[in-house]
């Protein structure tokens, strides 16, 4: 499976502080049956990775796929750490996030009543991502770029958007977007 090269998109210059704490990072995806879409999601975890070397950082998905949540926890656990930071790479505060993440916690804790989690927030409406939406719109409003798909291609969703877009496009937008709120929380 190849991977998205991702070295363009990560300016030599940006880097991010370590944290005062090390405790291990479980980065939470949605998780998809397209093997692009999970690679995409476990290229975005090794290229935060690669910025944050401050702590571990185990990519781990709700449905889907492996690892799961459960698996990310137990690595977690066997490696001795008894707190995690538990980010969900969401864009809203849907059931997922709300209930589904927090339920996969839950029964990570009746498995080991030893750890504790820090639940982060999903990314919700910021500036820095309505102004990646607004650049991604215009983009998409220029004249090559409707040239280059047909009718049926625009209006696709779901899995037909996927095979229509790529699911390798998804996860590089996706990147970008999260590269642009990491620069707006560091700078």
């Amino acid at each position: 499976m190849p991977t998205i090269d991702t070295t363009h998109l990560v300016p030599e210059s940006l880097s991010l502080p370590p944290l005062p704490l090390q405790r291990p990072l479980l980065m939470i995806g949605h998780g998809s049956r397209d093997l692009e879409g999970r690679q995409g999601f476990l290229d975005f975890a090794n290229a935060y990775q690669a910025l944050d070397t401050s702590r571990p950082v185990l990519p781990c998905f709700l449905e889907l796929t492996e690892p799961t949540i459960q698996e990310g926890v137990d690595q977690c656990v066997a490696q001795g750490y008894t707190e995690l930071s538990v980010l969900p790479i969401l864009l809203f505060a849907a059931r997922h996030n709300k209930f589904d993440v927090t339920n996969e916690l839950d029964r990570a804790r009746a498995r080991h009543p030893q750890i504790r989690f820090h639940y982060g927030r999903h990314f919700g409406m910021t500036t820095g991502i309505l102004d990646l939406w607004r650049r991604r719109l215009a983009e998409l409003d220029l004249p090559r770029e409707l040239e280059s798909r047909g009718a049926e291609e625009l209006g696709s969703r779901g899995a037909e958007e996927q095979r229509s877009w790529g699911a390798g496009e998804l996860g590089k937008l996706f990147f970008m977007l999260t590269l642009q709120l990491l620069r707006l929380k560091a700078g």
